[in-house]
């Protein structure tokens, strides 16, 4: 359950043509990596992961969510992101433990992967994609899909810093991410990706120091290539922007969705599964909530 600390801002720099989002996940990535037992280099990834699917999150209305899932040759394995138009966000690391095992991108990552990305309503698919995911990178790849696959050029960058805290990990995570509206200047777009890439971005959304409205201006600073007063950049730009939805790690399931799902199961092999556990447990992969039915819940006397 996220905290006040965490936010979500979205605007537009009218006169580049461009739309962003900036947001902090700080606790939002730290209940889910809570949830899931992760350790640091897997919480990196995740988190990395969970700040992508809340800077999209204003591209969704009402109903809609959108499902991510980076999966990797290497030790990573796959990532699942699920988030709303509200920002609720839950997700599944398939590994959670790395540390151990790698020594390398080489081995985190291995030598392919591939992103698949679907659109849904209502449990009603809008859109669906897949593309590479060759830049080996949770980040980098998602901004080529959506460059390639959903014709939308795309930057992200997040930052994040840790605490040898176990029972609070996550010192700061964050992110931002632009994207060219139509009639924007790709070339000029190309020289706003390079300047967040290569300035002061990832220290500014590390800082714990900055108001959150002075540090989304240092970021756009930091876009734009110019050091500037707000009223400067203002000006010169014309910058739009709004608090939206704030990111929460936020389950969907429940006891009627969980039966459901248990019930397409047939009779006879739920009984099999009664006569070896009077009491079989069902657990929520996103959120680790446990179910526990009787074979009345369940109607098998029937």
């Amino acid at each position: 359950m996220a905290n006040e600390s965490d936010f979500l801002i979205r605007g537009v720099i009218n006169k580049l043509n461009i739309r962003f989002t900036f947001a902090e996940t700080t606790a939002t990535v730290t209940e889910a990596i809570m949830v899931h037992s992760t350790d640091p280099l897997c919480a990196l990834n995740f988190g990395k992961a969970l700040t992508i699917g809340a800077l999209i999150s204003p591209m969704l209305n009402d109903t809609e969510k959108y499902s991510i899932r980076w999966e990797y040759e290497g030790l990573l394995g796959s990532i699942l992101v699920d988030v709303n138009s509200k920002c609720d966000l839950r997700g599944i690391p398939k590994e959670t433990m790395l540390m151990d095992q790698v020594s390398s991108n080489e081995e985190l990552y291995g030598d392919n992967g591939k992103i698949t990305m679907i659109k849904s309503n209502n449990g009603k698919v809008l859109s669906s994609g897949t593309s590479a995911a060759g830049l080996l990178d949770v980040v980098d790849d998602i901004s080529f899909y959506l460059a390639t696959s959903d014709q939308l050029e795309t930057e992200f960058l997040t930052a994040a810093s840790f605490n040898p805290d176990p029972n609070q990990p996550v010192k700061m995570f964050s992110g931002i991410m632009i994207q060219a509206l139509p009639d924007c200047n790709l070339e000029i777009f190309d020289g706003l990706r390079n300047n967040i890439q290569l300035g002061n971005g990832i220290s500014v959304l590390d800082s714990k120091a900055l108001p959150v409205e002075k540090k989304l201006w240092k970021l756009i600073e930091t876009i734009v290539g110019n050091e500037m007063s707000y009223s400067e950049i203002d000006e010169a730009y014309d910058v739009s922007y709004e608090f939206s939805s704030s990111p929460t790690y936020t389950c969907s399931c429940s006891r009627d969705r969980m039966k459901a799902a248990v019930s397409v199961l047939d009779k006879t092999e739920l009984r099999e599964i009664f006569k070896n556990n009077e009491s079989p447990q069902i657990t929520c992969q996103f959120c680790k909530k446990i179910y526990v039915f009787s074979e009345d819940d369940l109607n098998l006397d029937n």
